[in-house]
Formats: C-alpha cells, sequence, structure tokens
C-alpha cells in the first residue's frame, strides 16, 4: 500500500517542514527523486504563476533541486492517465489544489493512473481538493442540504463552489473514507457533520489548513502541522460525534479504521 498524505490547504511556510518534508523524504532522496506535481490547467492558459505557485514549497528544502519537480497539466480534456504519470517516472505524485469539478474530471474519470502509482507503491499527496479528490468520498460543492420539509445551510454560502445543493462525488479511494479540507477556515467540519449526522456518510474526516493526515502502508494515522484533524462518526443514535486530533498523535489502524473503513 501506498504511503498518503491529505494536506488540509493553507499556505504557512514555517508548517511545511512538518508536512510537506514528510512527503519529500519518502518520495526518495538525491538525484533519485522525482516528484509529479499534478495541477489544474488555468482558464488562460497561463502556467507561470501556477508553476511557481506549486514549486515553491519544495523550494525552500535546500535537497530539492527544481529538475526534482515535474508539473503535469490536467483538464476536462486532458485528463491524468497511467501514460502520462509513467512517462515522468515519478518517485512521488502529489495533486495540486484547485477547483474541484475541474479535478475530479480530470483525475477520477481515468483511474488507471491511481492504480499504477498504488502497483508501484509511489506516496501520494494531495492538497485541498488535491486531498479531498484521494480519499473515498468528497464533496463537489454546495452549501444547502435538502431535507423533507426544507432546505438547511450546512457550509457558508463561499463555501459552495458554485453550486447551491450539497454534491456528493466519489474519490479515487487512496485514502478510505470521506473528506473534507479547510475545515475550520472555510466551514468543511460542519458541513461534513451535517453529512454524516443525515446519514450522508457513516463517518468522515476534516482537515484544518496548515495540517496533515499521513497512513502508512501498515494503516498507522498520523496528524501533523498546525491546527488540527477531526474525525466525524455517527453512533447507534444517529448523532454525529466530533474527535478532535491534533499534531502527534498517532493512531494504529486497529483505533481508527474501522468496517466501513475497511
Amino acid at each position: 500500500m501506498s504511503r498518503v498524505f491529505l494536506l488540509g490547504g493553507g499556505d504557512n511556510e514555517a508548517g511545511y517542514v512538518r508536512t510537506y518534508w514528510r512527503f519529500i523524504e519518502a518520495a526518495g532522496t538525491g538525484r533519485g527523486r522525482r516528484i509529479a506535481i499534478v495541477v489544474p490547467e488555468p482558464p488562460r492558459g497561463d502556467r507561470a504563476e501556477l508553476e511557481a505557485t506549486w514549486r515553491a514549497p519544495f523550494q525552500l528544502f535546500d535537497p530539492v533541486r527544481k529538475e526534482d519537480c515535474r508539473l503535469l497539466f490536467v483538464s476536462r480534456d486532458d485528463p491524468l492517465t497511467a501514460e502520462r504519470l509513467a512517462h515522468t517516472d515519478p518517485t512521488g505524485v502529489l495533486v495540486a489544489d484547485g477547483p474541484r469539478d475541474v479535478l475530479h474530471a480530470a483525475l477520477c474519470r481515468d483511474k488507471t493512473w491511481a492504480a499504477l502509482a498504488l502497483e508501484r507503491g509511489l506516496p501520494c499527496a494531495g492538497v485541498g481538493a488535491g486531498a479531498a479528490l484521494l480519499a473515498r468520498g468528497f464533496v463537489a460543492g454546495g452549501w444547502l442540504l435538502p431535507l423533507l420539509h426544507a432546505n438547511i445551510e450546512v457550509a457558508p454560502h463561499d463555501c459552495g463552489q458554485g453550486l447551491d445543493h450539497v454534491v456528493l462525488r466519489e474519490g479515487l479511494g487512496l485514502a478510505p473514507f470521506a473528506l473534507e479540507v479547510e475545515a475550520t477556515q472555510r466551514g468543511g467540519l460542519v458541513r461534513l457533520v451535517q453529512l454524516v449526522a443525515e446519514g450522508a456518510w457513516p463517518e468522515g474526516w476534516a482537515i484544518d489548513e496548515g495540517c496533515m493526515v499521513e497512513i502508512d502502508g501498515a494503516g498507522e494515522l498520523r496528524v501533523s502541522g498546525a491546527n488540527g484533524a477531526w474525525r466525524v462518526t455517527r453512533n447507534g443514535e444517529g448523532r454525529a460525534q466530533v474527535q478532535s486530533l491534533r499534531a502527534g498523535t498517532v493512531l494504529p489502524a486497529s483505533r481508527w479504521r474501522t468496517a466501513e473503513c475497511a
């Protein structure tokens, strides 16, 4: 099983050594390191700014050379495939943040690239929406949840990604649970609690900006960085229960993997 690194988003450089650096180490050392950074194609085709943005965290670390990071731009019409990924011969893969609908179309339509990454045991990381796509399920957008007699607000309006009603999508399944990101900062945690309470998912995780949840090959889960992660489960009475996990938390598989996460 590949190691999976789920970063909740944010641009706090002080915390990168506790998040990005763990992924960089997993991706190899020296001249043998080749990190494929998967980035959604910008609307106007101007890649320079995005290249600088997504190379920047890696350039903070002296051992990481510019040529160690190879950008793969993806879109609805040019999705990521096993062939495209294999061409870069990566030792690790990072999926950048971006519009959720674009990332879903570009990464989940053809999942052969994820199968290749698993087959080769490549460490896989995601940032923000990129992390959500790596999970079993994620919210494509929306801030209203339709119930029997009315809509209820489950997130701030600007958390909707251009959608009114909540839309759930199937992700890549590299992390065996549903995932929300930017949990505290943009309302992802509140939305997840509401979805679990209403039975949309049996459980899920939400990750703050500046925080990372890492799952190793044995299923051990580790929380790193600033802020925190949140596990939301549904008890036998149909109520959502929230568990807060801070940096330094380490859980063996037996402590967090339930039947729903198997």
